[in-house]
């Protein structure tokens, strides 16, 4: 996008992630966003309504991202993080359920 270039009013911000970022791939970007929004489910299951706000502040926490930034702050990591983010998530989930590890759907 042209940055003098006016956005009409609503629209979206256009996105841009550096290539071999997370960001950049958009089914990886829908694998960790599903992940995560299935352990919230399964947490405000199990824990009650706050408990999705709990996941991400740990997310943050677990994975050293700062307090004032967004969770959606690993876009610009590099791809090979990825495995470590979705392995956090299926242990979590596993977690919270009371179980091993293993097989997650969104895999």
């Amino acid at each position: 996008m042209n940055p003098a270039m006016p956005m009409a009013a609503g629209a979206p911000a256009a996105s841009y992630y550096p290539p071999g970022t997370i960001g950049a791939d958009p089914a990886l970007r829908q694998r960790i966003e599903t992940a995560l929004a299935e352990l919230g489910r399964a947490r405000e299951e199990r824990f009650g309504y706050a408990a999705y706000r709990a996941v991400i502040a740990g997310f943050k926490r677990d994975f050293s991202i700062a307090s004032y930034l967004p969770w959606t702050a690993i876009w610009d990591w590099p791809v090979g993080r990825a495995d470590e983010i979705l392995n956090y998530l299926e242990g979590r989930y596993a977690e919270t359920l009371g179980r091993p590890a293993g097989g997650m759907a969104w895999r």
